[in-house]
């Protein structure tokens, strides 16, 4: 295990706190639910992801930087990403249970998410540790992350698209003598969400099968991916961060359980505006005029295929285990650790 001088270890953790802002974990996540609420749908949904799969990949690259390429993490280091851990998921769960507005409820799931990859990487730091370097539990735990990070792909596309294939509901009250704020071409609250589920069911149940899978329930491809993150911390003995992971699961399905009963179980307040939309909303469902219905074509079929590889991955298992393969290939996959002599002219540039 390498001995960091005091200068080196601060030096670690202003680079982990950099990347934490990119994935949005605690203490730098307070950004995320006003970026994903002002920003257009789209520019969040890849906000919700791109920036935290290179924000991951970067703190898999800083950990072997400075373990010398052996894995095995400073004392200090897994402390700081078990504690981050607990804490990001715990406050992005909290959190999104406060929300009126879905784009903030998913933007406060977007880093519970990052918790639970950071459950991942804190059992890789601790299992590099153990073994000095070598055994296959450090290859499990960068496989989990790697899965998880495909599955949180795959399972958001659908949940965002669907937001934008529906339309926000026009807001009629105004203040007098105060500008009004650019009304929403899609749905962001719960009021644009009620009663969507019965007057669009295809668009409804692939939201609630992109819930079920951001919860992780069995037969979805959500279930496997909090199952090969969970199972490392076990082989690791962390007891106690499964069990956090664990209980906050179950707090994220709350909002997420709260998205499906709007959009099936609450009355749909039809009003002369609602009634006109109608054709905006035929257009999301393919039924409207042909220019409407091919500029919603990509979208949807990205919905299609987001819930289709939902489902897929989460029920046969035999292309689950492909993806596994393939994510545990590139886990396998990692530079040599450098010579000695460098590792030695790298530690005292550091220092300088």
């Amino acid at each position: 295990m390498p001995v960091l001088t005091s200068w080196q270890q601060l030096a670690v953790v202003m680079l982990v706190a950099g990347f934490a802002f990119k994935i949005a974990a605690v203490p730098l996540h307070f950004y995320a639910g006003d970026v994903y609420q002002g920003a257009a749908t789209p520019v969040t949904a890849l906000l919700s992801f791109v920036p935290k799969t290179s924000g991951f990949v970067a703190l898999i690259k800083l950990l072997f930087t400075v373990t010398g390429g052996a894995w095995a993490a400073p004392e200090f280091l897994q402390k700081l990403l078990w504690i981050m851990a607990v804490l990001t998921m715990t406050a992005g769960n909290v959190l999104g249970l406060l929300q009126f507005n879905v784009k903030r409820v998913l933007a406060y799931s977007s880093i519970a998410h990052s918790g639970y990859m950071l459950v991942g990487l804190t059992a890789m730091a601790v299992s590099g540790a153990a073994s000095g370097g070598g055994g296959s539990a450090k290859h499990e735990a960068l496989r989990g992350i790697l899965f998880y990070l495909a599955s949180y792909g795959i399972m958001n596309v659908g949940a965002f698209g669907v937001l934008m294939l529906l339309p926000a509901r026009p807001v009629m009250s105004f203040r007098p003598g105060r500008s009004a704020a650019l009304p929403a071409t899609s749905a962001e609250t719960y009021e644009d969400l009620a009663g969507t589920g019965r007057r669009h069911v295809t668009l409804g149940l692939a939201m609630a099968v992109c819930c079920f899978s951001l919860i992780g329930l069995p037969l979805t491809v959500g279930f496997f991916g909090k199952l090969y993150l969970i199972k490392p911390a076990l082989d690791g003995r962390f007891y106690w961060l499964v069990v956090v992971t664990v209980v906050n699961a179950a707090v994220s399905a709350a909002y997420y359980l709260r998205i499906v009963a709007t959009m099936f179980l609450r009355s749909d307040p039809v009003t002369a505006e609602a009634m006109e939309s109608d054709i905006t909303d035929a257009a999301a469902e393919g039924t409207a005029a042909e220019p409407l219905a091919r500029r919603a074509f990509p979208l949807v079929a990205a919905v299609g295929l987001s819930v289709g590889l939902t489902l897929l991955f989460g029920t046969v298992f035999p292309a689950t285990s492909q993806l596994s393969l393939r994510a545990r290939d590139a886990a396998a996959f990692h530079p040599q650790p450098p010579a000695r002599g460098s590792m030695i002219s790298a530690s005292t540039a550091m220092g300088r």
